[in-house]
């Protein structure tokens, strides 16, 4: 099982879709409207993998939980490019 969300900020152009791998702690970060396969950036804000990621777009900032219960959170703007 993976993990997938959708994050369009308000004011900006660029839609990002962010991909939790299921058997590692990466997240990857893709264009949503570029049509490229390959992420624009990866990051590992757990130490295993995500299991869940929801997107607050009032707040500009993307919670996580991961397999081992822990909460995670990062600004959209900052973490997700």
């Amino acid at each position: 099982m993976f993990s997938a969300l959708g994050v369009v900020q308000k004011g900006q152009a660029q839609a990002k879709l962010a991909i939790a791998d299921q058997d590692t702690p990466n997240i990857h970060i893709y264009d949503a409207r570029g049509g490229s396969n390959e992420p624009m950036a990866s990051i590992q804000p757990h130490r295993v993998p995500v299991l869940a990621m929801r997107f607050n777009s009032h707040h500009d900032t993307v919670i996580s939980v991961d397999a081992k219960g822990k909460l995670g959170h990062c600004t959209a703007a900052s973490q997700l490019y």
